[in-house]
């Protein structure tokens, strides 16, 4: 078992408040060292490191910030939402004299996979505001 000669820095490590990451100095070792701690950590020290940083022991717990999304995720997360909604671009599906029943909204799914397409091909970083995905309307034919 490691003893916890001191921490500090305490940050939440996720929204739910279940992770704190800290910065530990333990006896056994000469560095300081990151840490993360939770209330079910298989080690006692860090159950104890948790407990500590909630009850105040290391200062004040900073708040939890989710880290920025890479152009390279946003770019993952515009291919997979085009993946989902390819069935909507096929030609005969919202031609009735083909399909039946037919997809009578095919044009807003077309716009919606334009706006996703435009981060697919220029990824940005940062937080998108996505747009959201049409509802199927099916006609009843």
């Amino acid at each position: 078992m490691l003893t916890i000669q001191y921490a500090k820095n305490p940050v939440y490590a996720n929204e739910q408040e279940t992770f704190i990451d800290l910065i530990v100095k333990f006896e056994e070792f000469a560095e300081e060292m990151p840490f993360g701690a939770s209330p079910n950590d298989c080690e006692e020290y860090g159950r104890q490191l948790f407990a500590n940083a909630k009850a105040g022991e290391y200062g004040e717990i900073a708040p939890y910030v989710a880290p920025v999304p890479t152009a390279e995720k946003n770019k993952q997360t515009a291919i997979s939402k085009l993946q989902a909604t390819d069935w909507a671009a096929t030609v005969d599906i919202a031609d009735p004299a083909i399909s039946n029943p037919y997809l009578t909204n095919q044009t807003d799914f077309l716009a919606y996979r334009n706006e996703i397409r435009e981060y697919a091909v220029n990824p940005v970083e940062g937080n998108i505001d996505w747009p959201a995905e049409p509802k199927a309307i099916w006609s009843n034919a």
